[in-house]
């Protein structure tokens, strides 16, 4: 646990380093990044996420969202969770030092599995939890070109569990990080990070390639209403490489690959059955989960012409885990190609298809048991999506679908019609109707979690039990659109949505019975698709540039969830799983304003305020919170920047994992201090 009186002097110390340092005599290097643009040329950065085609920003008929190079650097965020925090449509709490529950549009939480989170391309969802790791995805944020955010389905084009919405981060190509690069950054939670990385080229320079290195330790928490030290420190170390070989624009291969391994701490709750009143053994064990695992990729394109490409991708993953003293092993095989050409002088065809394999092996669960140790299930699905262009391209319609079978439901069609209408050289309107599902996991079908109750009378066993016949989730999306931008003043970006959903996986009581075998009275809870209903809501965004040294940002979303049984009741008590546990765990509002000012070229402030409501179901308030940054460029290549984060609140909760049984903790304030250089 750290002070506010150390943090006070860390800072002074800190501000008293950089003031010793000259402010003068040296040559000011102008950047590439974005932030050069007006914000009509920002409008048109190139995206691949919507249609698997590049396409501009102000032509996606799609609730999307671009973090940038340039916002990355600026936000003071040591990871891509954190910055995510942006996103309008976007919940990001945070759980622990390590943890994150972070969705899209509503029904979040520590597996958000209606959200599908892509690298380069390749999938981070893991099969067994329907969810993201996120203490697992870690990366060196100055290789991240952007990130693109889909709010919404994207599953006409991504397949299932891309429900809610879609996050695709893409790293830079090799060309473009040529050189070294090394960055040290420390403060009070981050005592160690340390990012080094080298580019270079070969065979007459149609090929570059970068290799590189990140280790970090982050401090732990405090666990929730004190101010004791929780058991949730992290470390992490990877290192990978990354290929890239152009020949005359014809084409294009790319080979990449990393290894990672890390330690996250956590705080767990075990109970189990005693033969004394209360018959029940409630203790806290501090326990580390071990990750690691590895991935390598390799993606091919041919420019067939200028209107027609041919692009295929494989990649092999493996990661092992062992959350909630499980060892959980995933390997995974993916195929996928695409083919995109013109059928007419009007149409742009993109179709294609993939086959995924993946492997598990599940030991060792506390609390649960399963089915089958060893599994192996397939993916295969074809995707075809035809744009058409109307009234002098003014209007484009867009239809798709994507056809996929697994191994758990057989076949699900997910189909999608999206058109956008530019209005004028200012203004767009576009609107979209999509179907999306989001798959059985394996645990779902085959694992029951049994656990004590504290009981006077009788030992009592809770008893959680899956549906061995589970269904997929449904949702039909509604949205509609409108982005404007007048020159490099304002740029605005809004969306109106409606979610409809069925089949939802819910928990009920059941029948309590008497088990004689295990001598216990046994209290089952049944886990099925048992909920239904809708989430509506507005998204908007609006960057505003009075001045060329000054700018603001704004991000506000608000949303609200209806939820209910399927069988049209809605219970008074707020258990978890239930309707109304379900849908208290997501905040109406959130709001995101930051302000950028270039006091110089070579010295730059951002200051970021964020806003939450409160969360009923885990009983936590509304809060503000503000993060500051300070840049300066010493001299082409070398930068310092002063970070500080959480500067409204000692420490306050952001969110409580409703799985695994982890201990909840607070976010702290923080600073640290980064020195990063190109050479």
């Amino acid at each position: 646990m750290h002070s506010d009186r150390s943090l006070f002097h860390y800072l002074i110390q800190i501000i008293f380093l950089m003031c010793t340092f000259p402010m003068t005599g040296f040559a000011y290097e102008k950047s590439n990044d974005f932030t050069d643009l007006s914000l009509e040329a920002l409008m048109d950065i190139e995206i691949t996420s919507v249609s698997k085609k590049l396409q501009k920003l102000s032509e996606a008929p799609a609730a999307i969202f671009v973090i940038t190079h340039e916002d990355l650097n600026r936000s003071g965020a040591t990871s891509v969770a954190e910055a995510l925090r942006m996103v309008p449509g976007v919940q990001v709490g945070r759980i622990d030092a390590n943890k994150w529950a972070i969705g899209i549009r509503g029904l979040n939480g520590r597996f958000s599995n209606k959200l599908l989170v892509l690298v380069d391309g390749r999938t981070v969802y893991t099969p067994i939890y329907s969810g993201v790791f996120w203490e697992i995805q870690d990366m060196i944020l100055d290789d991240v070109e952007r990130i693109e955010v889909i709010r919404g389905p994207g599953a006409a084009i991504w397949g299932s569990n891309a429900v809610n919405g879609v996050i695709n981060i893409i790293s830079k190509s090799a060309f473009e990080t040529q050189g070294g690069y090394a960055e040290v950054l420390s403060g009070n939670a981050d005592p160690v990070n340390t990012s080094v990385r080298y580019g270079g080229r070969f065979n007459e320079n149609n090929t570059a390639y970068r290799i590189y290195a990140k280790y970090f330790e982050q401090n732990s928490n405090v666990y929730k209403d004190t101010d004791t030290d929780a058991y949730d420190q992290w470390d992490m170390f990877r290192t990978g490489f990354k290929i890239n070989h152009q020949n005359q624009d014809t084409i294009q291969y790319g080979l990449q690959g990393e290894i990672f391994k890390g330690k996250a701490g956590e705080t767990l709750m075990d109970s189990q059955l005693t033969d004394t009143i209360p018959y029940a053994d409630i203790s806290l064990r501090n326990y580390n989960t071990d990750h690691f695992g590895g991935n390598l990729m390799f993606n091919w394109k041919r420019q067939l012409s200028s209107g027609s490409d041919f692009a295929f991708q494989c990649y092999y993953d493996t990661a092992h885990y062992n959350p909630l003293v499980a060892d959980v092993s995933v390997d995974t095989l993916d195929f996928s190609f695409q083919h995109r050409f013109l059928p007419t002088r009007s149409q742009e065809l993109v179709w294609g298809g993939g086959y995924r394999n993946i492997q598990d092996k599940i030991d060792a669960f506390m609390f649960a048991t399963v089915s089958q140790k060893n599994a192996s299930y397939d993916l295969t699905n074809f995707f075809v999506q035809d744009d058409i262009s109307l009234l002098d391209e003014r209007v484009h319609l867009v239809l798709g679908s994507l056809i996929e079978n697994n191994s758990f439901t057989g076949w699900e069609f997910q189909p999608s019609l999206r058109t956008i209408w530019q209005a004028n050289p200012s203004n767009s309107f576009w609107a979209a109707v999509s179907r999306a599902i989001r798959s059985v996991s394996r645990l779902e079908r085959g694992a029951s979690i049994s656990y004590a109750i504290p009981n006077a009378d009788l030992p009592m066993l809770g008893s959680a039990i899956m549906d061995p016949h589970m269904d997929s989730e449904k949702m039909l999306a509604y949205e509609v659109g409108h982005r404007s931008w007048l020159g490099n003043k304002v740029s605005m970006d809004s969306t109106v949505f409606l979610h409809d959903y069925d089949k939802l996986r819910g928990s009920y009581n059941g029948t309590p019975y008497f088990d004689m075998e295990k001598g216990s009275m046994i209290i089952p809870f049944y886990a099925s698709n048992s909920i239904q209903g809708r989430i509506w809501g507005f998204e908007g965004a609006m960057d505003w540039k009075p001045k060329n040294i000054l700018m603001f940002k704004i991000a506000y979303t608000f949303r609200k969830t209806s939820l209910k049984y399927r069988d049209g009741s809605i219970p008074d008590t707020g258990i978890q799983g239930s309707p109304q546990y379900e849908q208290n765990k997501d905040p109406e509002h959130t709001l995101s304003l930051s302000a950028r000012f270039d006091f110089t070229e070579k010295v730059k402030l951002d200051l970021w305020g964020r806003y939450v409501s409160d969360l009923p179901s885990f009983d936590i308030d509304a809060y503000w919170e503000m993060d500051t940054v300070l840049r300066w460029q010493v001299k082409p290549g070398l930068e310092l920047r002063l970070v500080g984060q959480n500067l409204l609140n000692k420490h306050h909760p952001e969110y409580i994992s409703e799985y695994l049984n982890t201990l909840p903790t607070e976010s702290e304030r923080k600073g640290y201090m980064a020195v990063s250089y190109k050479f």
